[in-house]
C-alpha cells in the first residue's frame, strides 16, 4: 500500500523481481550508491511514472520497466561503465514517447522497446553519443520514431545499418 519508495544510501543490488506488481507506488528514489538492477525490478509497477537511475549504476539485467504503462520519463545513468539497455526494459511502457540515451550506451538490446505484438509508443530518442550505438534489429524502435543526434552526427548515424530507415535530425 506504499505510494513511494526511498531507498537507503549504501545499497549497491537491488534484486531481481524486488518491486514487480506494486500497483501503488509512483516514486521512487534510488541511491548513488546503486552499481547493479537485477531483472523485472519494476515490472508492472503502473503508477510509476519517473525515475532517474542514477549515475553510480553500471548495469541493468534487462526488462527493467517491462510493461510499466504509466512510465512516462527515465533518467538513464551516464556511468561509463554501464553500456548496454538490456532487452525488454522498456517493453509495454505505452506513455513513455521520448527518451534519451546518453553517450556512455553502445548497445540497445532485443526488444528494448517492443515487438512485432506490442509495438512501442516512442516517437523521438535523443542520442548523446556522436557515433551511433549498436541498435538491434528486433529493437521494437517504431521507424516512425524521429532520431535526434548531436551536431555533425547526421552521416555516421544515417550510414549506419541500425539506423538507415529513421528520420535523423541533428540538434
Amino acid at each position: 500500500t506504499f505510494t513511494s519508495i526511498i531507498i537507503p544510501t549504501g545499497v549497491t543490488n537491488i534484486g531481481s523481481f524486488a518491486f514487480a506488481w506494486n500497483q501503488n507506488f509512483a516514486s521512487i528514489e534510488l541511491p548513488n550508491t546503486l552499481k547493479e538492477m537485477g531483472n523485472h525490478i519494476f515490472y508492472r509497477c503502473d503508477a510509476l511514472t519517473s525515475l532517474n537511475i542514477p549515475n553510480s549504476v553500471e548495469k541493468d539485467n534487462g526488462y527493467t520497466f517491462m510493461w510499466c504503462s504509466g512510465l512516462q520519463f527515465v533518467h538513464i545513468s551516464e556511468n561509463p561503465k554501464y553500456t548496454t539497455i538490456n532487452e525488454s526494459s522498456f517493453y509495454g511502457c505505452k506513455s513513455l514517447t521520448t527518451l534519451t540515451i546518453p553517450a556512455n550506451i553502445t548497445t540497445i538490446a532485443e526488444e528494448t522497446f517492443g515487438d512485432e505484438y506490442n509495438e512501442s509508443s516512442m516517437k523521438e530518442v535523443h542520442f548523446k553519443a556522436t557515433n551511433p550505438p549498436y541498435l538491434d534489429a528486433k529493437s521494437g524502435l517504431p521507424s516512425t520514431c524521429k532520431i535526434y543526434v548531436p551536431t555533425g552526427s547526421y552521416n555516421p548515424y544515417k550510414s549506419s545499418d541500425s539506423f538507415k530507415n529513421y528520420t535523423i535530425i541533428e540538434e
